[in-house]
């Protein structure tokens, strides 16, 4: 490897790349390591006119004793070192990106400690030398994660703040001509940018709200006004975007960690693509063009390694290159790659870059997108051999026969009768699966898709549920009881609407409501309820067993276990609440609930008194009372229609002492 040491660089080749993969795969040429005895981290790299390299980063090896400064090194085409410089002074300086001018020129980005780590941009010689350094907003900024030269000789720089994305456009002498921040609502953090065919910008990442992650793309003009935003968002699931690559058309392929989105020109989701489980992929970062309407995706594998994935256009992958580093790849002169990154953890990581060939012939027999099939349960799908040789494109030699063969699924089989695929289920199954499809061409070329299969099912009953609350065994001593269980699930392919019918049964006294729809809970006066029932007042103590029922047009399905509540009269059930004359906090009513709940609480003399909301991690969510009460009975209703549901936290301070309650909120 090289490791730069003081001002000399020796070198020995480092083994970091493995070459896995499917079919013929590029050759890794070199990789290097350059740094020295502490931290040092690469955030981008971009290739010289020369067919070299410059990275850019944060060193501590060579930067400020405690705070660490921006490093670039440039290096020749076979990645021998030809200078490395620091640039910062004695506060915290990061380089974030890098190009090289169409005069030879160097700009580098990132943030600097004056006013607040305001973006930084500085336009250096070939070797380095600062021309000119110019500062850019006072607001706080983590780093530039892209940079570019406009067609008027300007450039744009993109990173994040505090505040939101932001997005600067400069003169070619850095002058500003505008800045703009860009913020969702939530916590933004931009993870990179593209220039589009419009001249303009899409800006990608995530958006926080409230612990939870989603996708976030702005699409901007070169005057920094916003065509479009969008928010995607899947609750119980973080998104990232993390790259994207434009179609001639001007719509995007965004790759987020779990899938990649497809996003039109005017910024609508029309569609998403998930990669074979085959592939063992856990994230995907990144996406790059391949001039034969192929692509290569960067991606985080499952054992933690990384991968190059190459893809035909309807993503059949090609090849895949196992990394152990990531941070940038680009396309190289060569039509080959460069990957830049940080090699090794905390005091033993260096820049690291690593060259890869261009892309091998690959022969392959390429297919179009095949739209998904469906067939009964229990059923057969028979597809002509001729109608799915339609969706084969760029086969070696076109006029040529070409053989098709077929590869059942998981719980499809699939075989060729004559000049048909005959496709059948196992029995008594449904869901979605697909079958494999490769064609052969006569110089043994081969080229293989998937063809999604959904089966569909005979009508099903709801699917089983519990009940949540009350508990199972409760003593009841409120007045007003609220009855909560979970949706009763449907397979995706059922359209019976599904409501619920409430069940109480205490020996020969029951009572039934029914036809409740759109809801999974329902609040009852507990008078009421004895009332229909028909339970005699002269009766003290008894046991009251309650369940749900879901039903659709033909059929139900019970909860799994009914649950038992205990009637004691003597302990005053229905009381109204004694008024609180000390400090205490009580349970909300209801809970859990749907939209609002009740806090009470008592104080036992006047005092600044502070009633607030947090999520289940500490973070605080709302006031909902700040200031001087007196003593005796207080209450306070919070409306939560506005948050997600889950657990939250009142917490109740005053005079020095302090209460705390758990709300339970459901949708």
């Amino acid at each position: 490897m090289w490791r730069l040491i003081a001002n000399s660089v020796v070198g020995a080749l480092a083994s970091v790349l493995i070459a896995v993969g499917l079919f013929a795969q590029p050759e890794v040429e070199w990789d290097g390591t350059y740094g020295g005895a502490r931290e040092d981290i690469c955030w981008g790299c971009t290739q010289t006119a020369d067919g070299g390299y410059v990275l850019v980063g944060l060193t501590f090896s060579f930067g400020a004793p405690h705070a660490g400064d921006g490093w670039a090194i440039r290096v020749d085409s076979e990645g021998d070192s030809v200078w490395a410089r620091r640039y910062g002074g004695d506060g915290y300086d990061n380089l974030g990106a890098v190009l090289e001018t169409e005069d030879g020129d160097l700009m580098l980005a990132g943030v600097t400690p004056v006013r607040n780590y305001p973006f930084w941009l500085m336009k250096c010689d070939s070797d380095g030398e600062i021309i000119w350094s110019q500062t850019y907003g006072e607001d706080y900024g983590t780093n530039v994660k892209a940079l570019f030269q406009t067609a008027d000789g300007g450039f744009l720089l993109a990173g994040h703040t505090e505040n939101g994305f932001m997005a600067v456009r400069t003169q070619s002498d850095g002058q500003q001509i505008w800045r703009e921040i860009y913020d969702s609502g939530g916590s933004e953090y931009l993870l990179s940018a593209i220039m589009t065919s419009d001249g303009g910008y899409l800006l990608m990442g995530q958006a926080s709200f409230y612990g939870e992650y989603s996708g976030y793309l702005v699409k901007i003009n070169d005057d920094g006004e916003v065509q479009w935003s969008l928010t995607e968002g899947i609750e119980g699931q973080n998104l990232f975007f993390y790259g994207a690559a434009e179609s001639e058309d001007g719509s995007f392929i965004v790759s987020e960690i779990h899938q990649l989105y497809f996003v039109s020109e005017d910024g609508e989701v029309t569609g998403t693509q998930e990669l074979d489980e085959e592939e063992h992929v856990r994230w995907l970062y990144g996406i790059l063009p391949s001039g034969d309407g192929g692509y290569t995706l960067i991606a985080e594998n499952d054992d933690g390694d990384y991968s190059l994935i190459r893809t035909a256009a309807d993503f059949t992958v090609l090849w895949r290159l196992t990394l152990e580093v990531f941070d940038e790849v680009i396309k190289t002169a060569d039509e080959g790659f460069a990957v830049g990154g940080t090699f090794g953890y905390y005091e033993d990581s260096d820049f690291y870059l690593a060259k890869i060939g261009s892309d091998p012939e690959l022969g392959i027999p390429n297919w179009r997108n095949i739209p998904a099939a469906s067939m009964q349960e229990d059923g057969e799908l028979v597809l002509s051999n001729e109608d799915l040789l339609e969706y084969l494109t760029d086969a070696d030699d076109p006029d040529s026969s070409i053989a098709l063969d077929v590869e059942g699924g998981a719980h499809l089989a699939a075989e060729i009768i004559g000049d048909e695929v005959i496709v059948t289920s196992d029995p008594d199954w449904w869901g979605v699966d697909s079958i494999g499809l490769t064609a052969f061409d006569p110089a043994g070329h081969s080229g293989e898709t998937m063809l999604t299969v959904s089966v569909l099912p005979m009508n099903d009953p709801p699917g089983s549920f519990n009940l949540l609350a009350p508990e199972n065994g409760w003593v009841v001593n409120t007045r007003r009881i609220a009855f909560v269980w979970n949706e009763a699930e449907q397979n995706e392919y059922e359209t019976d609407p599904i409501s619920y019918t409430l069940r109480f049964v205490a020996g020969g006294y029951h009572y039934s409501i029914e036809d409740l729809t759109e809801c999974y809970y329902l609040v009852m006066d507990y008078r009421d309820l004895l009332t229909e029932m028909g339970i005699p007042d002269s009766v003290d103590m008894f046991v009251v067993n309650w369940s749900v029922t879901a039903c659709d047009d033909s059929s139900e399905t019970a909860c799994l276990k009914p649950f038992r509540m205990i009637f004691q009269r003597r302990l005053g059930v229905g009381d109204e609440a004694v008024e609180p004359s000390a400090f205490s906090l009580l349970p909300p009513f209801p809970n859990p609930f749907n939209s609002r709940a009740e806090l009470v609480f008592g104080l036992e003399r006047q005092s600044w008194t502070t009633l607030r909301i947090y999520d289940y991690t500490g973070h605080l969510l709302e006031r909902l009372y700040e200031g001087v009460l007196s003593s005796g009975r207080h209450n306070v209703v919070w409306d939560a229609s506005g948050v997600p549901a889950g657990i939250y936290l009142g917490r109740l301070e005053s005079g020095g002492r302090s209460a705390m309650v758990k709300l339970a909120v459901v949708r």
